[in-house]
């Protein structure tokens, strides 16, 4: 069998064992059991299993660098995307910022004497950085993905941000890029940019049995650690059906709720189809960026009914795909908005399947990470393509 039909039948069927291990950190899952479901990869992507053509300057091969738990768990599902393609793809946490959390993954930070041999020894096509830190080889393409953690980003200023320009492109997860763009001009510089989103691998849709709400994170922002969004959980965690997943120390407005920590893509998606309902709420900087998380790609992946915050980016993508609450409200006044939601859901099964059906329809056709792995690969054959030709006075 020849490398591209390897390739092809590596995207038509993959199959993920789903295990599920006692969680040694803070507390244990409630379901000690092992879980084998199998996904298969919809050949509705036809842009992913179209463009597995060879190309002599794509060897298929990234290095992808983290810091923070977040950003881990990011570099992980493009690890595994990568897998899917049949491409390579190391990860190594950036040295840059180290924390406590981090040391859940990984005993220490790699030293920027490890990640230039790193880089020497894979001769990866490019370098995508989850954080902002330095180009660690010059003659290897870096590519900076800029999410709502980089804040400055959206309206850089030349103290901060004039190392911007060192990297051969920007991976945006907010749609407008104006400010940014303006700040290139005017230092004489182009903006070359691309739509990321923080996805998720593809999945086939199996329909869950919406029970009770999962909710997960570390509460790092204002808004979601604040007064209304405790007095909400604490309202939730009264009621029995909240699964919360995250550091205990992190979730005292609901000590009843917390079920564990995991930072594994298999374990975290069925986490939430075990649950059947998908909490998304974002950070008052997402909100106000029209910039989402990577939470409303994972519920969806996982063929769960998703009630999300009024996020203009979920809104307009997911639709009436996603049932929604005012974020704007009282913590109370937003309890009963969910709790109503709920009852909707297990009196209207089939609507509310419907929904998740289509919500993962969505996800998949234009948010799946394979698929935007492949977009991203014709954007740095494009970005190297114009390189070559700038130099050669084209």
């Amino acid at each position: 069998m020849n490398y591209k039909r390897k390739l092809i039948l590596t995207m038509a069927i993959i199959i993920c064992s789903f295990n599920f291990s006692q969680a040694t950190q803070l507390q244990s899952f409630h379901q000690e059991e092992r879980c084998n479901l199998q996904f298969e990869i919809s050949s509705s992507i036809p842009s992913v299993l179209s463009d597995l053509n060879l190309d002599e300057n794509w060897k298929g091969r990234l290095i992808v660098l983290w810091s923070g738990l977040g950003e881990y768990a990011w570099a992980k599902r493009l690890e595994n995307a990568c897998k899917n393609l049949g491409w390579h793809c190391i990860t190594s946490i950036d040295p840059a910022e180290f924390s406590e959390y981090d040391k859940l993954v990984q005993d220490k930070p790699s030293t920027p004497e490890e990640i230039v041999s790193l880089i020497q020894q894979h001769e990866p096509d490019c370098i995508i950085s989850l954080k902002w830190d330095r180009i660690y080889e010059e003659k290897i393409p870096h590519y900076l993905s800029a999410t709502g953690v980089l804040s400055n980003l959206y309206n850089p200023n030349s103290t901060q941000s004039s190392s911007l320009f060192a990297y051969a492109g920007i991976l945006t997860a907010f749609p407008d890029i104006k400010s940014l763009n303006n700040f290139f001009t005017n230092n004489n510089k182009k903006l070359n940019s691309m739509l990321w989103w923080p996805s998720c691998t593809a999945t086939q849709y199996h329909p869950v049995n919406p029970r009770s709400i999962f909710c997960c994170g570390f509460q790092w922002d204002g808004k979601r650690n604040g007064f209304e969004y405790r007095q909400m959980f604490s309202l939730l965690d009264a009621k029995g059906y909240l699964d919360v997943y995250g550091p205990a120390d992190k979730w005292l407005c609901a000590p009843n709720s917390v079920r564990g920590m995991t930072f594994d893509e298999e374990e975290f998606r069925m986490a939430m189809r075990k649950s059947g309902i998908v909490l998304v709420l974002h950070s008052q900087t997402l909100l106000d960026l029209n910039t989402p998380s990577g939470r409303i790609f994972e519920a969806a992946a996982a063929s769960c009914v998703i009630i999300c915050d009024k996020n203009p980016f979920v809104m307009k993508e997911f639709g009436d795909s996603v049932l929604y609450i005012d974020h704007s409200l009282s913590g109370e006044a937003i309890f009963h908005q969910i709790d109503a939601h709920r009852k909707w859901i297990l009196e209207h099964p089939k609507e509310a399947e419907l929904m998740a059906k289509k919500a993962h329809t969505i996800f998949l056709e234009k948010f799946a990470l394979e698929k935007q792995l492949i977009d991203f690969k014709r954007f740095h054959l494009r970005t190297m393509e114009e390189s070559r030709q700038s130099l050669n006075g084209q």
